[in-house]
């Protein structure tokens, strides 16, 4: 997404099947919404991306 979705865990994996999202941090918005979603959690960040678990991928 480009930071157009509130809660971007959920259509992440319902569209694309994904359980993890790598992404640059030059997309603050997405980020932001990412970091604030309850059904995706940060578990790496350094100087120049962000990994995030889809943990409500599940059902």
């Amino acid at each position: 997404t480009r930071g157009e979705v509130p809660n971007p865990g959920q259509t992440i994996y319902n569209t694309f099947g994904a359980s993890y999202v790598i992404t640059d941090l030059n997309h603050d918005r997405f980020l932001g919404l990412a970091r604030s979603d309850p059904s995706m959690q940060e578990v790496y960040r350094d100087d120049y991306a962000a990994i995030f678990i889809v943990t409500g991928a599940v059902g």
